[in-house]
């Protein structure tokens, strides 16, 4: 859904009779940037201009690209960004995952930055982060069993913020190890020191 899809009515019905005042269609989108506004906690009325019939560069546009980041906060996300508690030792983070549909119908994808290069980050991080519950883990780190399978990916999905700095990687779920992830509603990954100075990102994307 874009800004100009909702407005396009409006807009259309001005190209068609240009008599009509554009005020007509200030009124349209304004009041659309005010029902937006009650999902958003930055914005205030305020942000919407004022309308300026002399002025129109001073009100459409800026008008437009508030209603592009309203419709960013109100609209649902396929995305869940699960946060991550980093522990004093600063090889364990750990997550929860409350929401039922993370266990239900969603994949998982890690978001890693680190002080190695990346290309050494890409082939050693699957191998030497462990990822689980926070039971498994645990026990996995113990014994040096692997946990569940982490992926490099060469795509990132659509859905999840980019940042050129950092490396992405999936996680395999079908392991019983993933399937026990989901059953404990929590996780949690064990990036050893060799993995350099590392902050993770963890991202759930909802299938449906």
């Amino acid at each position: 859904m874009t800004v100009q899809e909702l407005a396009g009515h409006e807009r259309s019905e001005l190209h068609q009779d240009p008599s009509r005042h554009p005020e007509l269609l200030y009124r349209e989108l304004a009041r659309l940037a005010g029902s937006l506004l009650t999902f958003s906690l930055e914005h205030h009325l305020e942000a919407i201009p004022r309308y300026r019939h002399a002025s129109p560069e001073q009100v459409f546009p800026p008008l437009f690209a508030l209603l592009d980041t309203l419709l960013e906060v109100s609209l649902p996300s396929r995305v869940i960004a699960i946060a991550l508690e980093q522990g004093a030792d600063r090889e364990i983070w750990r997550g929860r995952l409350h929401d039922a549909r993370l266990r239900e119908g969603a994949d998982f994808y890690l978001s890693v930055r680190s002080s190695l290069p990346p290309h050494q980050l890409q082939s050693r991080f699957p191998q030497l982060c462990k990822a689980g519950s926070h039971d498994d883990v645990a026990e996995v780190v113990n014994i040096a069993l692997s946990g569940i399978a982490i992926k490099p990916l060469s795509h990132v999905p659509a859905a999840i913020p980019l940042r050129l700095e950092n490396q992405y990687f999936a996680l395999d779920l079908s392991t019983d190890a993933a399937r026990a992830m989901l059953e404990a509603g929590n996780c949690t990954f064990y990036t050893p020191e060799s993995l350099g100075d590392v902050k993770l990102e963890l991202f759930a994307v909802l299938r449906s």
